[in-house]
C-alpha cells in the first residue's frame, strides 16, 4: 500500500501557505468525501493527524497506475 507520513493539519496549512481554519474546511470537505480521515495522536489527546481514508487509496492507486499506463 502507498501511504504517506501521517502530518498534522497546521503541517500543511503552512505547506500551502493558507489559514488553519481554510485547511479545516478543505479537510472536512475531504473527510465528507472519505478521501482522508483524521486520527487522533494516542500520546496526545488533543491532536490528531491526517491520513489517507480507503477512497483516498484507491484514488491514488489508479492514477499511480494510470501513469504507468501513460508512459
Amino acid at each position: 500500500m502507498i501511504r504517506n507520513p501521517q502530518k498534522s493539519p497546521s503541517f500543511f496549512a503552512d505547506q500551502m501557505g493558507i489559514s488553519k481554519s481554510a485547511i479545516s474546511q478543505l479537510i472536512n470537505k475531504l473527510e465528507s468525501q472519505q478521501f482522508m480521515k483524521r486520527v487522533q495522536l494516542t500520546e496526545d489527546k488533543r491532536s490528531n493527524v491526517l491520513d489517507l481514508a480507503e477512497n483516498g487509496i484507491n484514488k491514488r492507486m489508479t492514477s499511480f497506475t494510470n501513469n504507468l499506463n501513460d508512459k
